[in-house]
């Protein structure tokens, strides 16, 4: 992925966490290994770096479109060429998400688990808890979460987040930053 035409897209900050990439027609996909569906993609052709759109996995489209009308947001087309699957929306300040009716990927250790010492419970005795950075395989993630987007109104894209794509309020820190997460089986933090 040295193409001369891609080269201000730092395809390594990628690839060295571990993603897969693939390049075809100005588009780059960014796979966690073993799976087929992209976790990031980049769009070439455009002035300015900038988010295209957000995917979220969703249920419950047909009800969650009417609360996205109504907290502001609008249903919009699908983009020339992308897939219409699920449901195009903007928020109210204009970001693009595509809602997915799909199975989020699940979390499984694909390592043994960290272990450390606790009161009653020694594990180890001696010796670090963590190894020689030799000693542990390459970066292998399963999937993306902790997606930072910037926003005018901290307050009115949580409303618009929790009213409108039913999700959670994990964490506020007044109206500076706040982190939603899904209401099932989610991560702690999965948009903030």
């Amino acid at each position: 992925a040295t193409n001369p035409a891609y080269a201000d897209w730092n395809f390594d900050f990628y690839t060295d966490a571990g993603l897969a990439a693939s390049v075809n027609d100005g588009i780059a996909e960014f796979c966690c290994p073993g799976q087929d569906e992209p976790v990031v993609v980049l769009l070439g052709g455009s002035e300015q770096k900038r988010l295209h759109h957000l995917r979220l996995c969703a249920d419950q489209l047909q009800k969650m479109s009417a609360s996205v009308i109504a907290e502001g947001g609008a249903i919009v087309p699908t983009p020339p060429g992308f897939a219409e699957t699920g449901l195009w929306i903007r928020d109210p300040h204009g970001m693009l998400i595509n809602l997915v009716d799909q199975t989020p990927t699940k979390s499984e250790a694909i390592c043994a688990p960290f272990e450390i010492n606790g009161p009653g419970r020694i594990v180890r005795r001696g010796k670090s808890a963590v190894l020689p950075s030799a000693a542990y395989a390459p970066v292998k993630p399963i999937k993306l979460g902790h997606v930072l987007v910037f926003t005018p109104d901290v307050s009115r894209s949580v409303e618009f987040a929790t009213r409108a794509l039913s999700m959670g309020l994990a964490d506020q820190a007044q109206d500076v930053i706040a982190v939603c997460c899904a209401r099932h089986d989610s991560d702690h933090h999965v948009l903030a």
